[in-house]
């Protein structure tokens, strides 16, 4: 959920990996760029932080590795905010630290404005207006947006060149 949260802010993946050559059929789980992406992101993850993560099969492989956090430049979002504390909150390495769907569903962020509603194409309290200048509205919105906009993205994906794997993520 974390990641998902990440790439709505964002709007792109947070941990966009490639899968390693060398282990493609292989039955080896580790993926070291996907691995190295987290943690660049993240930090590497102690035993202060992750109770018998230096027990996990992959911690042979990054053991040396040293990385320190870089969440808050990556998503752009100040320690301070309601939207960075969930969003660390979401991506705690550790399952019995990280925050529940139901804490999480309670988290200050969803009490801020834009405040959360039952239609997520309500941006606007339409009531203040009369019901001509949103027909108004309405139509020059409609003809602003006649093609979808391409996701920044996207343009690095050719039906031409299909990728081989989807790879791993967390």
């Amino acid at each position: 959920v974390g990641c998902i949260f990440a790439e709505l802010l964002l709007l792109r993946p947070l941990f966009a990996g490639k899968e390693s050559p060398s282990l493609k059929g292989s039955s080896s789980p580790f993926q070291s760029d996907q691995c190295h992406r987290i943690f660049t992101v993240l930090g590497m993850p102690s035993e202060k932080e992750w109770k018998g993560v230096s027990r996990l099969s992959f911690w042979e492989y990054v053991k040396d590795w040293r990385m320190d956090c870089h969440l808050s430049s990556t998503v752009n979002l100040p320690p301070s905010s309601a939207a960075y504390d969930l969003l660390s909150k979401l991506l705690q390495f550790d399952p019995r630290k990280r925050i529940t769907a139901t804490e999480a569903l309670n988290h200050p962020y969803f009490k801020e404005a834009p405040l959360p509603s039952d239609n997520i194409f309500e941006y606007t309290d339409m009531s203040q207006y009369s019901n001509r200048t949103v027909k108004r509205l309405l139509k020059k919105e409609a003809s602003e947006s006649v093609a979808p906009k391409e996701h920044p993205s996207s343009s690095a994906l050719s039906t031409a060149n299909p990728p081989q794997s989807l790879g791993t993520t967390i």
